[in-house]
């Protein structure tokens, strides 16, 4: 449940996407956040700001029904309608400046004094990196299978003297050994070899970065090394990789295409994606991006989207709307004033 942890420390999956991943019924994963809600730091897991302020006011026996009718009326703080609001919580303007002043005391991103760069979880199966004639692929041994068999004790068994069934016994398991040992082999072989053509075919992202992956699928790679796209689709599934841009999943390289509005090469949806991510993540705080000013400067890029497009892989980054990310910035900058 920690991968799908915001670092801000607020828990922003959906049960239902979560319960998909793990295989599991919505209602553990529903029985497990409630769990989760209640460890330290105070709101951690909570799935907004509300709750994540409701918990800590909880804790710290303050919560009332004032209190409630507040958390659900945050987004008029900013605008200074505080006569409507204590109106509504059926309070003194007073009295609300008070609560006002206990919710700035409280921590509404509990997981971010936590948070450290660089911060390796999962170990990579693959790894990539520069050399002097190109780029070398290692496989971590760590993570990877491998059968290694003691030739001196597979001696001594061949020179002992078994009867007829025990002879033929131990040269059925050591046949069974050696064959496991080949198949590992071959297997290990062919994720290099898969690896080093996507690396061929993506060199735009290995020497740039997630805005150069250009459109590949399945079929691209087993037609370049001659296997069925089922042993790609194998060998790529649940590795990951480790390149200078960071560890990912090796089947992150395959991607639809994005027309280009300029009649040049197509670009990776997931390229787009990064664009826009990196779009938002730099825009200046109550000043958000709308889908049809971010579909705007993509289309000036040379990437032909669309906004409802635009839209649809926010949503996919779990980013909010420019209205949305407004009133969140604005909250947050009051709450934390």
């Amino acid at each position: 449940m920690i991968d799908y942890l915001h670092p801000s420390g607020w828990f922003t999956s959906s049960i239902v996407e979560v319960s998909e991943d793990l295989n599991v019924k919505s209602s553990i994963v529903e029985k497990t956040l409630q769990k989760l809600k209640k460890l330290e730091p105070l709101g951690i897991f909570a799935e907004n700001l509300s709750e994540c302020l409701k918990i800590q006011l909880i804790d710290y026996q303050y919560y009332n029904e004032h209190y409630e009718i507040l958390l659900k009326s945050l987004h008029y703080l900013p605008t200074g309608k505080f006569k409507q609001v204590s109106k509504l919580c059926n309070v003194t303007e007073k009295e609300l400046f008070k609560m006002i002043k206990v919710i700035k005391t409280l921590n509404p991103k509990p997981a971010e004094q936590y948070q450290q760069d660089n911060i390796l979880i999962d170990q990579p199966d693959i790894i990539v990196s520069k050399s002097e004639k190109g780029w070398r692929i290692d496989l971590n041994r760590s993570t990877l299978p491998s059968v290694d068999l003691d030739e001196d004790y597979i001696s001594e068994i061949n020179d002992y003297n078994f009867d007829e069934k025990g002879t033929n016994f131990a040269d059925e398991k050591i046949g069974e050994a050696r064959w496991l040992k080949k198949a590992v082999e071959q297997r290990n072989k062919t994720i290099v070899k898969v690896t080093a053509e996507i690396v061929k075919k993506q060199v735009g992202f290995f020497r740039h970065g997630l805005n150069h992956m250009k459109p590949m699928i399945l079929k691209d790679i087993s037609d370049a090394i001659g296997m069925h796209e089922s042993t790609v689709s194998r060998v790529t599934n649940s590795k990951l990789i480790l390149t200078e841009w960071g560890v990912m999943p090796l089947k992150n390289f395959f991607s639809a295409s994005i027309a280009s509005s300029e009649d040049s090469e197509t670009h990776a949806a997931s390229a787009v994606r990064e664009t826009i991510k990196t779009l938002i993540s730099s825009e200046i705080s109550g000043k958000p991006l709308s889908d049809d000013k971010l579909a705007g400067i993509l289309n000036k890029e040379g990437m032909d989207v669309a906004r409802r497009t635009v839209a649809k892989y926010r949503d996919m980054l779990n980013i909010p709307s420019s209205s949305q990310r407004r009133r969140e910035a604005r909250l947050q900058n009051f709450v934390s004033g």
